[in-house]
């Protein structure tokens, strides 16, 4: 989904979800999503999904701090993206953060947890993932810190594999950082041209890197190790992904989804290239298999999802998508359990007379392209339904208009999502240090035009 539709659609959202009255997104608002990489990563997205991840970001920093919403503009005050330097965590949200949550008893989630094991048990024997440790991991797993550092490694996430293979870096054992700051030297539009250097130990070295296209004009300095030179072009010239749209999906350690942009052909590259590709092969979330590859830790495995869904045809959808062996009581429950929240309480479900009037009047609406006369309709309804005659249009107006909001038109109640713990944690701490950041940055602007 392009920008320009998908800014359309939260607004959309946030209206149907009575956020606010105009859906609340003012430009600020929007370039701070932009800046967090928020959006880039929704256009890469399915179209609901896309716009239930970003409506779902903006519900959380209105839980958060409901006045207090950032709305700085890039440059000034505060930029979006110093933010995230200071406060990497804070660049995703917990994915499957849904309007309700499913209950299962106590059977059904220990059979969930070994069922888990067993597919666990089963994926350890996957040629891919055996290739990927070996090749990778030194033919083992990761503790889970251990992981977490080769994750967040910038060897991992920016060198390609033949140097990160051939300097012989142990991805368990190595501890490596960036050297200066990293470097997108481009102003040519749809160019590509990062840099960034790199402290590596072991082996104990510094090398710059460089992601560039083939023709792009060549320093001394690159020609000394072609392996440091990434190309953005398969062999027949077509354009790959550029570096801020390769993105790696795992959870932090707070169990928070997290993204991390890596360049295409590093090794974290690879790692997301067979995560996503055994994910769908084995039906888990990217991050599980992600974290899979490198710990081998069983996934925490859905057998009971709950979905609701908005249209713009004024339809509330509730998707149930269960395994064979949940009971129908566990899943009933759970119908019914959204359904009590959802419907508005003491409204009667309209009749099967009302519900005859509402299709009649819009079947005669769509055939002759507009309402024809309620006395003509009238006479036209009393010769079908002898039975359920009316003495009056004004009656069967009235039912048409009351069934209509009932069917169509009624207001459907959705709670507020709850973000987890973490997530309130990680959004205080970012707004808090958003705020210092914005207080210093006043001071420092007082204290130059004293000094002037």
């Amino acid at each position: 989904m392009k920008e320009n539709r998908l800014r359309a659609e939260v607004v959309k959202r946030r209206k149907q979800l009575k956020r606010s009255e105009d859906g609340e997104l003012p430009e600020q608002t929007w370039s701070f999503l932009k800046d967090m990489g928020l959006v880039q990563e929704a256009t890469e997205m399915f179209d609901d999904e896309a716009v239930d991840y970003l409506a779902g970001w903006l519900d959380t920093l209105d839980a958060v701090a409901p006045s207090r919403r950032p709305r700085y503009r890039v440059g000034e005050q505060l930029s979006a993206q110093s933010l995230i330097e200071g406060n990497k965590e804070f660049n995703g949200i917990e994915e499957g953060q849904e309007y309700f949550e499913v209950e299962l008893g106590e059977y059904e989630k220990e059979r969930q947890r070994a069922f888990a094991e067993v597919i666990a048990r089963e994926a350890n024997t996957n040629k891919d993932v055996i290739n990927f440790r070996r090749d990778y991991l030194g033919g083992s797993v990761l503790t889970s810190e251990q992981a977490y550092s080769f994750l967040e490694s910038p060897a991992a996430r920016y060198l390609v594999t033949d140097l990160f293979l051939g300097l012989q870096i142990p991805a368990a054992k190595h501890r490596a950082e960036i050297v200066g700051r990293y470097e997108q030297v481009s102003d040519v539009p749809n160019d590509v041209e990062h840099r960034v250097t790199i402290n590596v130990d072991p082996p104990g070295t510094t090398l710059s890197v460089r992601y560039a296209r083939p023709k792009s004009p060549v320093t001394d300095e690159d020609q000394t190790d072609a392996r440091r030179r990434c190309v953005p072009e398969d062999s027949q010239g077509a354009r790959t992904k550029s570096p801020n749209e390769v993105l790696l999906r795992y959870r932090d350690r707070d169990g928070v989804r997290e993204v991390a942009h890596i360049w295409p052909g590093s090794v974290l590259d690879e790692l997301r290239h067979r995560g996503s590709m055994l994910a769908r092969m084995y039906g888990w979330t990217e991050e599980d298999m992600v974290w899979f590859l490198l710990t081998g830790e069983a996934p925490s495995l859905s057998t009971l999802t709950l979905h609701v869904r908005l249209t713009a045809g004024h339809l509330t959808t509730i998707t149930m998508t269960a395994a064979p062996w949940v009971s129908a009581e566990t899943i009933k429950k759970n119908h019914q359990k959204v359904q009590s929240q959802m419907l508005p309480k003491g409204k009667r479900a309209p009749n099967p007379r009302s519900i005859a009037v509402l299709r009649f009047v819009e079947r005669n609406i769509r055939v002759r392209g507009k309402r024809p006369p309620w006395s003509e309709l009238l006479e036209y309804w009393n010769r079908e339904h002898p039975e359920w005659k009316y003495q009056s249009y004004r009656g069967l107006r009235q039912t048409y208009h009351r069934t209509l909001d009932a069917v169509v038109y009624a207001p459907v109640r959705l709670p507020e999502p709850k973000p987890s713990a973490a997530v309130k944690k990680r959004a205080r701490e970012a707004l808090a240090r958003a705020r210092e950041m914005v207080e210093l940055d006043r001071k420092h602007g007082s204290d130059k035009q004293a000094a002037i």
